[in-house]
């Protein structure tokens, strides 16, 4: 650190513990908005992640009723929904 001037008039006088604790202060602040930071992108992280996987579980029970829908008999249904779709889908949540 830098060295502490202490000034003649004792009531205007540097205390090396007032900067001290000032400083814990400031790195008290720092540390909590950083947690601040990391906990948003934590949150942002698990949102996106939930968001992003939400597909497949409303896509795999409706299998059937979706191929109906579209006209599609049992081999379609497993090739373009089970396996195509899914694969689209992977492709746009791969890393």
């Amino acid at each position: 650190g830098r060295p502490v001037e202490k000034q003649t008039d004792s009531t205007h006088a540097i205390n090396p513990e007032t900067i001290l604790s000032e400083q814990g202060l400031k790195e008290a602040k720092k540390s909590s908005s950083e947690k601040w930071k990391r906990r948003r992108i934590i949150s942002l992280y698990l949102l996106t992640i939930s968001i992003l996987f939400a597909d497949m579980n409303l896509l795999a029970p409706n299998l059937s009723t979706i191929a109906d829908e579209f006209g599609f008999d049992d081999d379609e249904r497993d090739v373009k929904l089970g396996g195509l779709i899914a694969l689209g889908f992977f492709f746009v949540g791969a890393p």
